[in-house]
């Protein structure tokens, strides 16, 4: 005759089957890796000229369709819900003003480096255009926080910098959590990007864009 287990105990084992589920589920969760880059500007630049906005890392979203030759200032309007409340998102900064930036559009980035002489080894792992009239726009994290340290390339950090804020803070640490969500670096890997929305003014797109014709 079977012994009847005890409520108790068939309660406990239950919670710890649940427990050890939502552990599997988060550790598979963890080991994802996410080929995948959306970047958008907000709509008004920092009065030193800077550029904040967001990159968010994973999410398989397209742009709307555009007709090349538009006038597109922002498909932010219509960008699916789910990359604003991404918990793979990253503030940015560019430099702005007349400094290359991207248009609205897709890219591909390959794992690269970028000459540092402060860095060990005299490099740092960044993310380059493959597009070869705007190879040197990289994704990368900032010196010391700073837009000024930056040209026609974007940088994330972790959070943004409070008010009256300028900037992002934990630069480098950022990069490095993006790398993770990359799978990790491996020279010439590839990632696509989504460009979302341009720095404000700016109303060309990738296909109208003089500099890849």
């Amino acid at each position: 005759m079977t012994t009847p287990v005890p409520l108790a105990l068939r309660r406990a084992g239950a919670a710890s089957a649940a427990a050890a589920a939502r552990n599997n589920s988060l550790a598979a969760q963890a080991q994802m890796v996410f080929p995948v880059l959306n970047l958008w500007r907000e709509p008004n630049a920092h009065p030193d000229g800077s550029v904040p906005g967001w990159l968010e890392v994973g999410t398989l979203a397209f742009l709307p369709p555009y007709v090349p030759g538009d006038k597109v200032q922002s498909l932010v309007d219509r960008m699916p819900a789910s990359l604003r409340n991404s918990r793979r998102l990253f503030p940015t900064i560019e430099r702005g003003g007349t400094y290359t930036s991207l248009k609205v559009g897709y890219y591909t980035l390959k794992h690269s480096k970028k000459k540092r002489k402060s860095a060990p080894g005299g490099t740092i792992n960044c993310l380059q255009i493959t597009d070869h009239q705007i190879n040197q726009v990289l994704i990368h994290d900032a010196m010391h926080d700073s837009s000024t340290t930056l040209k026609g390339c974007i940088a994330p950090g972790l959070v943004r910098k409070p008010p009256p804020g300028a900037g992002i803070l934990d630069s480098a640490e950022a990069m490095d959590a993006i790398w993770t969500l990359l799978g990790g670096y491996g020279l010439g890997d590839e990632v696509k990007l989504a460009v979302w929305s341009n720095t404000p003014g700016e109303e060309r797109t990738r296909e109208t864009w003089e500099r890849l014709k």
